[in-house]
């Protein structure tokens, strides 16, 4: 079948969402005041965007 290059992960937006997800988690921990709570679930929430935008 021809469409089989849209099943490959495009690495480029996958490594801009997970580079992109701490900056999002500073923002979320400014946001909600506690900082120490939105770094990490923005780094998990930027990896997570990261590989579904990659897969999109």
């Amino acid at each position: 079948m021809s469409g089989e290059e849209d099943d490959q992960i495009d690495s480029n937006k996958m490594a801009l969402g997970i580079a992109f997800g701490p900056l999002l988690g500073v923002a979320l921990g400014l946001a909600l005041g506690d900082i120490a709570i939105g770094i990490p679930f923005g780094m998990v929430l930027g990896i997570f965007l990261g590989v579904v935008w990659g897969l999109i």
